[in-house]
């Protein structure tokens, strides 16, 4: 069997014709050339309904023998879902379905309200300003870290930031603390800070439907990195530091979550590490080269997964 897989969804019945007309037999299981656009492989395909008249092909991952669903769009929608109901979902969730993928009424895709677990759905029709989809059967998955992480991350300028938050939704931070410290080069008054949280949330958000996550981490409101020292919290606490002897390696494992604090371009000044170590965070050295700050979040991350997450 080739080394490559494909789905695809029927909307409507019957969905035999459909096969007929790829010249496959329509009986089980089907050899059928549904493949991506540059390949001619056969693969073995299965039907499953999805929401009413909607069925989806499944087909095998040949390297596992196992069946798996072609990939389905994710969509957030930040309230009360219920299988069978109608929903409205946004101007840009209309938009990324019928602009960007170009989408057809009856096409699956999953829902989720960022409270755990998500819902099959199919598309019922698109209008000016939104998409209709009727809610389908609840799926309790879950794809969190198993290890909670915070990340206190020093406010770094435009598309670093983004990234930063981005790979750390995609990693499995469970809350993100944006930070002013003395070297932050971003100057926010109370309308631009509030204009930029609510996007920041908004590229978590993305980050959990690109991912497969469900449960949308919190952004928390930006604070001087003063007052964040001076909050309590248990677990292991570090800062990174590219003049500490210490690595990850010789940590005790947390009892709690795992907090990172990183500063922003240029780092952390030395006062502001005095005063972290005072607050009980341990100074941590991600090797011995020296880390753009959207880096080292997502090495710090990586590193703390591997030693004690999902990553093992």
């Amino acid at each position: 069997m080739p080394g490559t897989s494909a789905g695809v969804f029927v909307s409507g019945l019957p969905w035999e014709p459909l096969l007929r007309q790829a010249q496959v037999p329509c009986s089980g299981g089907q050899r059928s050339p549904f493949t991506p656009r540059q390949s001619r492989a056969w693969v073995l395909l299965r039907v499953t309904p999805i929401v009413n008249n909607t069925y989806l092909l499944y087909s095998p991952f040949p390297s596992r023998g196992n069946w798996h669903p072609m990939r389905l769009p994710r969509i957030h929608h930040p309230a009360a879902l219920i299988c069978g109901a109608r929903i409205d979902l946004s101007e840009d969730a209309a938009h990324h379905l019928a602009r960007v993928l170009r989408l057809s009424p009856g096409a699956p895709l999953i829902v989720f309200n960022g409270a755990g677990g998500e819902y099959q759905a199919a598309i019922v029709a698109f209008g000016k300003r939104g998409v209709s989809v009727e809610i389908g059967a609840f799926c309790p998955t879950e794809r969190e870290a198993p290890l909670p992480m915070w990340l206190a991350q020093g406010i770094s300028r435009g598309e670093r930031m983004d990234y930063t938050i981005q790979k750390a939704v995609e990693l499995g931070v469970s809350r993100l603390v944006p930070l002013f410290t003395e070297r932050c080069t971003v100057q926010l008054d109370t309308a631009r800070l509030a204009k930029r949280l609510q996007h920041w949330r908004g590229v978590a958000v993305a980050a959990c439907e690109q991912c497969g996550r469900n449960r949308v981490p919190e952004i928390a409101s930006a604070v001087p990195l003063g007052e964040w020292l001076e909050r309590p919290a248990e677990g292991l606490r570090l800062v990174l530091d590219p003049e500490s002897e210490q690595s990850l390696g010789h940590l005790p494992s947390p009892n709690g979550p795992v907090i990172l604090m990183i500063g922003p371009e240029g780092g952390l000044s030395e006062q502001e590490l005095r005063l972290a170590a005072q607050s009980n965070y341990r100074s941590l050295r991600l090797g011995p080269r020296t880390l753009r700050t959207e880096t080292a979040a997502v090495a710090a991350l990586a590193a703390v997964l591997t030693r004690w997450g999902d990553f093992r």
